[in-house]
């Protein structure tokens, strides 16, 4: 086979490598997002029952 066919395979399986790794650090980052937002909103409810006084 041509050398040039096996550098278009290379660059193909390079860029799904790429795309995955990428994709990968993507999710990573939403869910440290989410995993803070969460604490923010469970610190704010417990503030909250904290102000009316319920303790449990």
């Amino acid at each position: 086979m041509p050398v040039w066919i096996w550098v278009v395979v290379a660059g193909i399986v390079l860029s799904a490598m790429m795309t995955a790794r990428a994709m990968r650090q993507e999710n990573k980052e939403k869910q440290e997002f989410i995993e803070a937002e969460g604490k923010i909103y469970m610190d704010r409810i417990e503030r909250k029952r904290f102000v009316k006084g319920d303790s449990n």
